[in-house]
């Protein structure tokens, strides 16, 4: 009897650990995955990205990555589920190093390579008030970012970059400026 109730009691408490392991690594649903860029604030959820661009703090929101690569300067975290790809920084013995380096969130899916996700982003972006969709144009994106600083020539058709306070928000559109592939968010203290 005694023996019955101490291996009840165990499974118990190891399903309540497995409970809780499970709860604290729990992702958010690709679908509702939040990005806004809004008064100098870049948020995942109502969590605050650019104040200290932690590494732990993304991975906290987004759960546990599909997998990880390496290059010679970055790790990259790929959600193949939400579409996006976190970037993480890594210092000169390539240990890494905490800090983000960018955030990549596809709408088109483009060559496969490893550090690309397998799906496109469905969650929700807005920045800077504009709604994050793949039907955006240059001209459009220009028009909404006139108090951040362009970095990139006015004639460019593929890309649009902007800063402003530390963030850096990359537009990469297709070849003829048509459809939107892909946005990049990071640190311009990089």
């Amino acid at each position: 009897m005694r023996t019955s109730f101490l291996r009840r009691n165990l499974l118990l408490a190891l399903a309540a650990g497995t409970l809780l392991t499970a709860a604290a690594f729990k992702a958010v649903d690709p679908e509702k995955v939040n990005i806004t860029v809004k008064e100098s604030k870049f948020s995942l959820g109502k969590k605050q990205v650019n104040l200290d661009w932690s590494v732990s703090l993304v991975k906290e929101y987004l759960g546990p990555q599909d997998r990880a690569t390496e290059s010679a300067t970055t790790r990259a975290y790929v959600y193949d589920k939400a579409g996006l790809t976190v970037f993480e920084n890594l210092d000169k013995e390539k240990k890494p190093t905490g800090k983000v380096n960018r955030l990549e969130m596809h709408l088109i899916l483009g060559k496969a390579s490893d550090d690309n996700p397998r799906t496109i982003f469905k969650g929700e972006m807005k920045l800077e008030g504009l709604e994050i969709v793949k039907e955006l144009t240059p001209e459009k994106v220009r028009a909404t970012f006139t108090a951040w600083t362009e970095t990139t020539p006015l004639s460019s058709l593929t890309h649009c970059n902007f800063v402003k306070d530390g963030i850096s928000i990359d537009f990469e559109f297709t070849g003829g400026g048509h459809q939107l592939r892909k946005v990049s968010i990071g640190t311009a203290n990089n």
